[in-house]
């Protein structure tokens, strides 16, 4: 008797010990709440306890210097958009205008210094032709269409630096396609028109041809070239008008120039 009452006395310390060596969180749980177990952090933060063995989310994202320089390369495009766009912007270098007299609204030209040249030296080299009769050319492009070769008159039917009608005009757009040529383009209409004065229109290049290179000669070729090429229906009205403007203006220019070591 005395033995079991030993044995009693045992169990019942063990089984005081098990409890008691239980965690609280545990001993807590009812069996209706989810258990939740409390960790606690060392005392010591940086301690090898604390710090993770892998690494931190800013060293596995951190890129060194020279991939971040292959890796952004829209910077470079964005700073020349930027250079483009500054010199889009930069005003137009202005162009000299051949207009001498500002009190005489007849005397003046609609092209620059550089258009004027290439008119001349054509003139010049490809039909062999003199100032005066330059002048005389170049005054009476200037009153059928002040130089613009897309220029269209009398009511539709007139087209280009001639003003050309009917079978001249188609004519100048044959002409052009057979050789390749753009007919709205300068180069297209001079060789036109050299295809014209060689050909059909001799009379009055022979005319041009023999101009004396004075202001008389300029008045001469002026009112040939008008009259035997050209023949505007107002043609009592241009020539006098061209007249003026070849020896006031074009006339003394091609000598400017000349002078200057321009043409």
């Amino acid at each position: 008797m005395r033995k079991f009452q030993y044995l009693s006395a045992i169990l019942v310390i063990l089984l005081v010990t098990a409890l008691l060596s239980v965690p609280p969180a545990l001993a807590a749980y009812s069996g209706d709440l989810p258990l939740t177990v409390e960790m606690p952090l060392p005392a010591d933060p940086e301690s090898k306890d604390w710090v993770d063995e892998a690494p931190l989310p800013a060293e596995e994202t951190e890129i060194p210097p020279e991939e971040e320089s292959e890796q952004t390369p829209e910077e470079e495009p964005e700073e020349e958009l930027k250079q483009f766009d500054e010199d889009f912007l930069l005003p137009e270098k202005p162009k000299k205008l051949i207009n001498k007299v500002e009190d005489d609204p007849d005397l003046w030209l609609s092209i620059d210094e550089e258009t004027f040249l290439i008119y001349a030296k054509y003139f010049r080299d490809e039909l062999g032709l003199n100032d005066a009769a330059i002048a005389a050319l170049m005054a009476n492009i200037q009153q059928e269409s002040g130089f613009n070769t897309n220029k269209v008159g009398d009511s539709g039917f007139a087209y280009g630096l001639m003003q050309w009608r009917g079978p001249r005009l188609d004519a100048l757009v044959e002409f052009c396609l057979e050789e390749g040529l753009n007919p709205i383009s300068v180069e297209g209409q001079l060789a036109y028109m050299k295809w014209e004065l060689t050909g059909s229109y001799k009379y009055a290049y022979d005319l041009l041809l023999a101009a004396p290179d004075t202001s008389v000669g300029v008045e001469i070729a002026t009112y040939d070239f008008c009259y035997y090429y050209l023949a505007p229906a107002n043609i009592d009205a241009s020539i006098p008008m061209c007249q003026k403007l070849a020896v006031q203006l074009i006339y003394p220019t091609l000598y400017e120039l000349w002078d200057a070591g321009k043409y």
